[in-house]
C-alpha cells in the first residue's frame, strides 16, 4: 500500500482529522502559501472570506478549479496518480485555512 492510500484510508477511518489529510496532501505535493498572495489574494482577503464561512463555500469553485491543471502536474510528479477536482479544492482551501489561522 503506497502512502496516499494508506493515509487515505486513515482519513476514512477517522483517524486523521480532513484539514490534517489535506495539509499533508498539500506538503507531499509541494503546494504551500510561500509568498505574500495566495491564488491572486492576500491573507486579509481570505481571512475575510474565512471569517464568514470557515469552509470558504463562499469562494467560488471556478477559482479553484483553474488550478487543477498546476494541481494535476505538482500531484503526477509527487507520484499520486489518482488527483481530483474535490483534491485541489480541499487541498487549497487547507492551505488556506492554515494561513489564516496563523496569523
Amino acid at each position: 500500500m503506497d502512502n496516499y492510500t494508506k493515509k487515505r484510508q486513515d482519513y476514512m477511518e477517522r483517524k486523521i482529522t480532513h484539514s490534517e489529510y489535506y495539509l499533508w496532501l498539500a506538503g507531499q505535493l509541494g503546494i504551500a502559501w510561500t509568498g505574500d498572495t495566495f491564488l491572486g489574494h492576500d491573507v486579509s482577503w481570505w481571512a475575510s472570506k474565512y471569517a464568514k464561512d470557515a469552509n470558504l463555500n463562499n469562494v467560488p469553485l471556478a477559482r479553484f478549479d483553474a488550478m487543477f491543471g498546476m494541481f494535476r502536474v505538482a500531484a503526477y510528479n509527487a507520484g499520486y496518480k489518482a488527483p481530483s477536482y474535490c483534491d485541489c479544492t480541499c487541498v487549497y482551501k487547507a492551505v488556506i485555512a492554515a494561513k489564516v489561522e496563523s496569523k
